[in-house]
């Protein structure tokens, strides 16, 4: 069984990993699953339950054989009880009473001895004395062979009997008697042989004589529905219970496996990644040299064509363009330089004013209000600063180009249990919900003009800090994005 089950197992692991598209049911796994389960187990636990019933069939059997075998040794011992010394009538055990008062316990339907012939001799019905019992058996061999055999009878419309047959040998008479253990009817069926020492023309010659047991199987057929109904209702549990853990057992394995299979996909996902990036590094570091030479000679013909307004203004927006490539490929390459963070002892206020004032000409040309809130105290935190302006810088320009119109851009520093939190919102036109889950992905971006690396250096640098950050926004209404920072030892640097 066991054997059965893991050779299966293994199977259905393997095709689950050929097949991923397979229909799925009720519990979420390939319906071929439930069938395969049950064409597994069914059968084992039906061998198990036939036999289990067949187990119990034996048993009965060997109850019954052993009650017959008690039944004919107490029979024939109750012959001595019996038995008189001498005189006409003594001498010789009355079977028939015996009989008669035997077969009236309630199990036992019928009691009888035959010859070998199969002419009843003895019976606890009279009437029945003297017909021939049985034809079909070979009673020869069952008196030859002298051991306790069994069969069951059937007749329609009438009970099953369990019938107990062998040879019957009676004790001897008491020592010193002179005759055999004689059997005297009444009255004696006509032409029964004797033995050769008898005188008695009554008599029977009991030395070839076979009984018949008959047990009412009433009772104990009743015993075998009700345990068989046991057995089956048990064997159908097991069942129950074995496809709920293989199933179980799938559900558990195919959860496993589609981890497997998301890490293999972010596996291969950053594999690409880093092949992208370490070229798209190689090709911003040769694009930024001609990217000097190009805005060396627009400043050139801006000062040389000074008097031509159309010139200078062609040389201004040639100069913004390079800037703004210039600022592309630096991102780029920010990117895709390993991070590396020199922590060291700053004020965190101070730095948080330093950052906002290189973003206050371009708020004021947009209408832009600045407000702060920051720590009540100065805040001694290690920390590196020149990566947390970068951050800073990053949200700053970014809630600047959402509020095109003028609106509200909000800094606030705040002290939480294990960290400092910090909060920069705006009120422009915030972030689609369906976007939110991809903000901190590279490349993605929804300005025209954007590289869409910005946050996603942002989450580096936080990250490198040990910190977390989250992205709170409506369509419409406006981002708050909050940073999370662990206050860290002053001593530790990287």
């Amino acid at each position: 069984m066991i054997l059965i089950s893991g050779l299966a197992y293994n199977l259905l692991i393997k095709y689950i990993m050929a097949n991923d598209q397979n229909k799925k049911f009720l519990t979420g796994l390939p319906s071929w699953l439930f069938i395969g389960a049950v064409a597994v187990l069914f059968p084992v636990f039906a061998l198990m339950t036939a036999e289990s019933v067949n187990r119990l069939k034996k048993t009965t059997t060997r109850l019954l054989v052993e009650k017959g075998a008690a039944l004919i040794r107490s029979f024939e011992a109750g012959t001595r009880t019996g038995m008189m010394h001498t005189g006409r009538g003594g001498g010789r055990f009355r079977l028939q009473h015996l009989l008669t008062e035997t077969a009236k316990q309630p199990d036992i339907v019928h009691i009888l001895v035959t010859d070998i012939k199969g002419r009843i001799v003895a019976h606890d019905e009279q009437n029945q004395i003297g017909k021939i019992y049985s034809d079909k058996l070979d009673l020869e061999k069952i008196f030859s062979l002298n051991i306790v055999q069994s069969r069951v009878l059937s007749k329609p419309g009438k009970q099953t009997i369990f019938e107990v047959f062998r040879k019957f040998s009676p004790p001897h008479g008491p020592p010193g008697g002179s005759h055999p253990m004689m059997l005297m009817t009444d009255p004696p069926p006509p032409d029964e042989p004797c033995e050769a020492n008898s005188k008695d023309k009554n008599c029977k010659d009991q030395s070839r004589w076979i009984i018949f047991i008959g047990l009412d199987m009433s009772s104990v057929e009743e015993i075998q529905k009700e345990e068989t109904r046991q057995i089956v209702i048990v064997g159908v549990i097991l069942l129950i219970i074995g496809l709920a853990g293989v199933i179980l057992l799938f559900i558990v394995q195919n959860h496993r496996l589609s981890e497997i299979r998301s890490l293999r996909k972010q596996v291969e996902k950053n594999q690409r990644l880093a092949s992208i990036v370490m070229l798209a590094a190689g090709v911003a570091h040769e694009i930024r040299n001609p990217l000097s030479s190009i805005k060396g000679f627009a400043t050139y013909f801006k000062e040389r064509y000074r008097d031509v307004p159309e010139d200078q203004h062609i040389a201004d927006i040639m100069i913004q363009e390079t800037d703004r490539m210039n600022r592309v490929v630096s991102q780029l390459l920010e990117f895709a330089r390993p991070l590396r963070i020199i922590k060291r002892t700053v004020c965190l206020n101070t730095l948080v004013k330093d950052s906002l004032k290189l973003i206050e000409r371009q708020a004021h040309e947009k209408h832009i209000e600045i407000r702060t809130t920051l720590l009540p105290q100065s805040e001694q935190i290690n920390l590196d600063p020149d990566k947390l302006n970068q951050l800073l810088l990053n949200l700053y320009l970014n809630a600047i180009e959402a509020m095109s119109d003028g609106g509200l851009l909000s800094v606030s520093v705040s002290k939480e249990k294990k960290g400092i939190l910090i909060q920069v919102s705006d009120n422009g036109c915030g972030i689609r919900k369906e976007d939110l889950a991809h903000v901190f992905d590279p490349y993605f971006t929804t300005k025209s003009s954007g590289t869409g690396l910005g946050l996603a250096i942002v989450n580096n640098i936080v990250e490198a800090h040990e910190g977390k950050i989250s992205i709170d926004s409506n369509a419409g209404k406006g981002t708050i994005v909050s940073i999370f920072l662990p206050i860290l030892n002053r001593d530790s640097t990287d």
